[in-house]
């Protein structure tokens, strides 16, 4: 039990080291190097050669089909069918959300991604992945509610970086109902890395399209000398171990703990980003978004069952946790997002993504989680339940490269 509890220890600190380093580092070389397009065309380019590297030294951890379960491999073809959809809302993502960094604090970037549950269950109902309920829909108020006190509570609140980081949310909400369709539809479920092996080299076209015809002059070697050769490859190594990361979390770590891990990933960036650049932080802001997570756990639990809090969903919440049945619900991580998959053999399972954060990836989300590097699930909200003692999502959920 020691080394069990030493491994997991490990894991989650290297999950949550990797995930602040990724966004902090990203704001800190756009201030210098302002163009989102091109770098998070670097990381999505870097990720893709090293995915395959690790698939020629160890194909079952990028696998995408399981014999067990009947489900052959995904085909060229299909894997295009899945990602070229899912890689464009993704990539409208990426830019937004490091476009964001650029003209608001990371603290406060990281606050408005609370409201990414919010973002996937309105796009959810849109699309008809989610259905609507009311008990949800005050959940999601109470969220919004917090993140206006926050937005107000911004010492410098920048319209536009406000507006991008709500298109990076959208947008992710946009890819994560893609995926519960096509997935879904296909009968396929991806991990982390061999999410990374589909999407990444689509995203990788896509981007370096857009560059290209809306920023060809941003690249020469005097730029990238200017960053730093090697600056450039940790930031791109760090995009890679952040999908590294998320795998061997997910893979020691039970549901509650990755889920209690996720928010503190998600207080360390805040934390790490008023400390080392300098972001501010008012008292309203920290009530705002301590109302916001409020909101985020109280819709991982009414969100399993809306039914139960029709009337009210306070009163819910108490009988829920008089009854003690609380306790057996899944948390909810607030960056997460997943989607439910059928198998061919006609099994229900969930599959996640992280929005690599910053570029996202998070992502995101995990059972296959991709965290957007900016930062990581029928969508439900992000929750995870325990199963034979390793972590496994629940209801779909609701962290980008």
């Amino acid at each position: 039990m020691a080394v069990l509890s030493f491994q997991v220890l490990a894991a989650l600190a290297f999950w949550i080291a990797m995930s602040a380093s990724m966004i902090i580092f990203n704001a800190a070389l756009l201030q210098g190097f302002r163009h989102p397009v091109w770098l998070t065309f670097w990381h999505q380019s870097v990720s893709s050669l090293l995915v395959f590297l690790l698939r020629l030294i160890k194909p079952s951890l990028v696998s995408t089909g399981d014999d067990k379960d009947g489900r052959p491999a995904l085909t060229f073809f299909g894997a295009l069918r899945i990602g070229v959809p899912v890689a464009a809302a993704q990539c409208v993502g990426l830019i937004a959300g490091n476009t964001a960094v650029m003209y608001i604090s990371v603290s406060f970037c990281q606050m408005i991604k609370a409201w990414t549950p919010a973002c996937v269950y309105v796009v959810g109902c849109l699309v008809g992945t989610q259905k609507w309920s009311s008990a949800t829909a005050k959940t999601l108020a109470t969220i919004t509610t917090g993140l206006m006190i926050t937005s107000v509570g911004e010492l410098k609140f920048e319209l536009y970086g406000f507006i991008m980081q709500c298109t990076a949310l959208l947008s992710e909400g946009l890819r994560i109902n893609l995926l519960e369709i096509l997935l879904k539809s296909a009968g396929y479920k991806l991990n982390p890395l061999s999410s990374v092996m589909v999407f990444a080299p689509v995203a990788s076209s896509i981007l370096l399209i857009i560059g290209i015809v809306t920023d060809p002059d941003a690249v020469s070697m005097e730029v990238l000398h200017n960053i730093g050769e090697v600056a450039l490859a940790a930031n791109a190594l760090i995009a890679f171990l952040l999908n590294i990361a998320i795998y061997i979390a997910i893979q020691v770590a039970s549901g509650l703990i990755y889920a209690l891990a996720g928010i503190v990933k998600d207080i360390s960036i805040i934390m790490g980003s008023v400390i080392l650049m300098g972001s501010p932080v008012s008292g309203v802001q920290v009530l705002g978004y301590m109302i916001a997570l409020l909101g985020i756990q109280a819709y991982g639990q009414v969100s399993k069952a809306p039914a139960k809090f029709e009337m009210g969903v306070i009163n819910g919440l108490y009988r829920e946790l008089k009854g003690g049945h609380m306790a057996q619900l899944d948390p909810v991580t607030p960056l997460s997002v997943g989607a439910a998959v059928v198998s061919r053999s006609g099994k229900r399972e969930a599959n996640n993504f992280e929005f690599l954060e910053v570029d996202d990836i998070e992502k995101a989300a995990e059972m296959t989680h991709l965290e957007s590097n900016q930062e990581d699930d029928s969508i439900e909200p992000p929750m995870y339940r325990e199963r034979n003692g390793r972590s496994d999502s629940g209801s779909p959920r609701a962290d980008l490269h």
